[in-house]
């Protein structure tokens, strides 16, 4: 039986790799299947097949979601005229698979990995789908929705993702220093409290791949496919401090001379775990900022104070790691004062990399949630998402938020100081993933699939 996993196109300067499609693609293959995988970012043409099993997006945008709506919706009315079952996977059927029931027959609420492999045998041998936890789909007359999946708790069971079903050098990702670069999955789950944040695919209960698991990954991807980085892309990489030491020693063991970047709370560093990251290659690190007002990070259930801010930014200086602040404006509560505070407090840091979000209620979040009780939001669906990003409990139009996201990017990249710091020649290319990315947002006018 033929099984083609296809992943639909979106607007973002970075094509990354779908790794979730590649772990279901290995699991498929393991039982005999014949997959191919389509990535309608790098071609446009689908083979024939027995089933379509589609991803709204990357694994990257899990708890991120990308708003493509109108997009997602167009490429699955195609993919429909092919009259071959689609199975639809990621985090956009998962918070409200009614919305997309009619473009597709089987919609995988949760993490899609075994789910989907249970239910391509199950269709393949013409068993019950009732009987196969966590889909949407039509029973009869009516759809119904099958008993939750419990999260993969031994994530070492699934093996390694099949990157050979892959374009590996086609990916690109503008802040990596070198290429070939892939992207890897180590932990999943988030026990924290953010209001804003999509937990509906991973959930709230944190695993992790023990660092042998990890290690040998790196291994195979470094030998087999000549990767040269890295994108740790877990939303708590630094969670279990022991295990990330045991990586990076893994790293320095096997002599993989791997660059390599992640994400961190800034409540989860210290010297010496930061000190073994750079031995082992990491010279980024990303840390959500969110505000520079305490108040709203108290709202927002962040869990961090501006000191711990700076301490984690000062550890990383000390230890010549690079820096990417995340910042989201459009926050409930948020002004223009709170804005110029969170651009004279990226300043203040001097980071490396200054990065803006529009503050976006997705589905199932407590800020989405909220104003859905308070009649705010109208319907719990992703087109709200886009339609009442930052504008929940603050004075700005969508309009003019986007236009002081251009400004907030133009008053940072464009300081003397800011400039002349990092015309050096170890630190001349920060300039072209800072001010490159900077400019397009002059250029290219879009948010999240909208051109405005």
């Amino acid at each position: 039986m033929k099984i083609n996993l296809i992943l639909l196109p979106f607007e973002e300067n970075a094509r990354l790799p779908p790794i979730s499609l590649g772990y279901i693609g290995v699991l498929l293959k393991n039982q005999g299947y014949e997959v191919k995988l389509i990535d309608l970012n790098l071609e446009t043409n689908i083979p024939d097949s027995d089933i379509n099993l589609v991803a709204s997006t990357t694994e990257d945008y899990y708890n991120c979601p990308l708003l493509n709506i109108e997009s997602i919706i167009d490429c699955l009315k195609k993919i429909k005229d092919l009259r071959k079952p689609i199975i639809l996977i990621g985090p956009h059927g998962t918070s409200t698979p009614e919305h997309f029931q009619d473009y597709a027959d089987y919609i995988v609420i949760g993490e899609p990995e075994i789910t989907s492999l249970e239910l391509i045998k199950a269709l393949t041998n013409k068993k019950d789908i009732k009987k196969v936890r966590g889909i949407h789909f039509r029973y009869k007359s009516k759809f119904i929705t099958t008993s939750p999946r419990p999260p993969i708790y031994d994530l070492d069971s699934l093996p390694f993702p099949d990157r050979s079903l892959m374009k590996i050098n086609e990916y690109v990702n503008p802040v990596c220093k070198n290429h070939p670069f892939t992207v890897i999955i180590t932990s999943r789950g988030c026990p924290y409290q953010c209001t804003f944040c999509f937990k509906g695919v991973y959930g709230t209960i944190w695993r992790k791949r023990s660092p042998e698991n990890v290690v040998n990954e790196l291994i195979e991807i470094k030998r087999k496919y000549n990767i040269k980085e890295i994108w740790f892309r877990d939303d708590l990489f630094l969670l279990d401090k022991p295990r990330i030491i045991k990586i990076c020693d893994g790293i320095i063991k096997n002599n993989l001379d791997l660059s390599w970047s992640c994400q961190a709370r800034v409540d989860n560093l210290d010297y010496e775990t930061l000190n073994k990251m750079k031995q082992a290659g990491c010279y980024t690190l990303s840390l959500g900022i969110e505000s520079a007002s305490q108040k709203i990070l108290n709202n927002i259930k962040k869990g961090i104070n501006l000191e711990k801010v700076i301490n984690a930014v000062n550890l990383c200086k000390k230890l010549g790691i690079r820096t990417r602040g995340y910042f989201i404006i459009g926050f409930p509560g948020e002004t223009k004062e709170t804005i110029n505070e969170s651009l004279g407090f990226a300043k203040s840091l001097d980071l490396d990399y200054f990065m803006i979000s529009l503050m976006t209620p997705y589905p199932n979040t407590e800020i989405f949630e909220n104003a859905f009780k308070e009649g705010i939001i109208k319907e719990r669906s992703w087109e709200s998402s886009l339609k009442y990003a930052g504008q929940i409990h603050t004075e700005f139009t969508f309009e003019e938020l986007i236009k002081m996201k251009r400004k907030l990017y133009s008053k940072y990249y464009l300081r003397y100081s800011y400039i002349i710091k990092r015309l050096t020649p170890s630190k001349i290319d920060i300039l072209y993933h800072g001010l490159i990315p900077f400019i397009r947002q002059f250029l290219v006018k879009k948010f999240r699939g909208k051109r405005i």
